[in-house]
C-alpha cells in the first residue's frame, strides 16, 4: 500500500465539505485536522468527515506535525496569505482557485512555494475532470483541426446576502474570479494567451462585478466568455475548429458527456466519462501523484498556468475598471 498522505483543510465551507467527502474515497489519505474561526464548526466538520482534530485556529493545522499538505478553502482574499504561512511551516498546499486576487499575489505564493520547496497547486478542480481532459487532448491532438472560436458561460442568480463573500470587495467578490475564471481557463488551455481584451460588466452596487462579458482576441480565433450573479445561463461550452466542434454538455466545467459535431463527420457522437465523487476526487489524485514523484508543481496545471490565467483575469479587470480594496 501507498504511504499515506496526510491532509489538512483550512476554511470549512461548501467546498471543503465537497473536498472531504471526496477524500473519504481513497484509501491512501488520512483527514488530520481541520480548522475554521469557530470551533463548534470545526468540530461539526471533522465530526461529519472523519477528522482526527479539529481546532478554532488556521493556524494549528499548519503547525500539525502529522499534516503533509494543506487544503486552503477559505474567501479568496485570504488565499495568499494562508498559502504562504502553511509553505512557511514546511507543509505542501493546496489552494482553492483562484489562488490570489491577482498575478502580484499568486507570483508570491509562487516564490514562497520555491523558497521552502515544498509542492504547491492552485484547485482549478476542472482542469482534471475526465471530460475536460479527454476534450483538451482531444482538441490538441488536432481532432477538430484549428481552433477558431471558444465559448463558454457560467451565470446563476445570486441574490446579495449581508456578510457574504460574493458581494463583498473586501474579499475578492463579483463573478469574475468566483466563477468567470471556468470560460477564461478553457479559452486559455485551448487558445493560450489573448492577444487583446475586451470586456463589459455590470456593477453591483456593493462595487464588484455583478455581470461580465469578455472577448479574448487570437491571431486566428476568439473566444467569448460570460459569468455573472444576475441571471441563470446555459452552462455549456463549445470549441469550434475548422473541422469540427465540440460541445461540452452542461454543467460544462463538471460536465460528464461531451459530443463532436460538425462537417458530416461525427454527426453529434455523444461521449460519456464519469466523474469520481463530486469530481474533486480527480486534483486529489493528481497531488498524491506528484507528492509520491517529488514534484513541487502539477505537470498537468502548472505555475505558470496559474500565472497566466490570473494575468488574463487582471487585464480584464483593467479593461473594466475593477479594482478590490486591498489594492489601492
Amino acid at each position: 500500500m501507498e504511504t499515506v498522505v496526510r491532509w489538512g483543510v483550512v476554511g470549512l465551507g461548501r467546498i471543503a465539505h465537497k473536498f472531504a467527502q471526496d477524500l473519504a474515497l481513497f484509501e491512501d489519505a488520512e483527514l488530520v485536522a481541520v480548522g475554521s474561526r469557530s470551533l463548534k464548526n470545526a468540530h461539526h466538520f471533522a465530526s461529519q468527515h472523519g477528522a482526527r482534530e479539529a481546532f478554532d485556529s488556521y493556524e494549528a493545522v499548519w503547525t500539525h506535525p502529522d499534516v503533509d499538505i494543506v487544503y486552503v478553502a477559505t474567501p479568496h482574499h485570504q488565499h495568499a496569505e494562508l498559502s504562504k504561512a502553511a509553505l512557511a511551516h514546511g507543509k505542501h498546499v493546496l489552494c482553492e482557485k483562484p489562488a490570489a486576487i491577482n498575478t502580484k499575489e499568486s507570483a508570491s505564493i509562487i516564490g514562497a512555494a520555491q523558497a521552502a520547496d515544498r509542492f504547491f497547486m492552485e484547485a482549478l478542480w476542472s482542469r482534471f475532470n475526465p471530460v475536460l481532459s479527454e476534450v483538451i487532448d482531444r482538441v490538441r491532438n488536432g481532432d477538430i483541426g484549428t481552433v477558431r472560436h471558444v465559448q463558454a458561460d457560467f451565470s446563476f442568480v445570486m441574490p446579495a446576502v449581508e456578510g457574504s463573500r460574493t458581494h463583498d470587495p473586501l474579499q475578492g467578490g463579483g463573478s469574475l474570479l468566483d466563477v468567470g475564471i471556468y470560460p477564461l481557463f478553457l479559452a486559455y488551455v485551448v487558445l493560450g494567451m489573448p492577444e487583446t481584451v475586451q470586456a463589459s460588466m455590470i456593477r453591483h452596487a456593493s462595487g464588484v462585478d455583478d455581470q461580465m462579458a469578455v472577448v479574448l482576441g487570437y491571431e486566428r480565433a476568439l473566444a467569448t466568455a460570460y459569468c455573472g450573479f444576475a441571471s441563470p445561463s446555459g452552462m455549456e461550452a463549445t470549441i469550434g475548429g475548422e473541422d469540427g466542434r465540440i460541445l461540452i454538455h452542461p454543467v460544462w466545467h463538471e460536465a460528464d458527456a461531451y459530443s463532436l459535431m460538425g462537417n458530416g463527420k461525427w454527426d453529434g457522437q455523444r461521449i460519456t466519462r464519469s466523474k469520481t465523487g463530486h469530481g474533486l476526487y480527480h486534483e486529489i489524485a493528481a497531488c498524491h501523484e506528484a507528492l509520491r514523484e517529488g514534484l513541487r508543481e502539477s505537470p498537468t496545471w502548472t505555475h505558470s498556468d496559474s500565472l497566466n490565467l490570473m494575468a488574463i483575469m487582471d487585464r480584464v479587470r483593467d479593461a473594466v475598471g475593477l479594482i478590490y480594496p486591498s489594492e489601492t
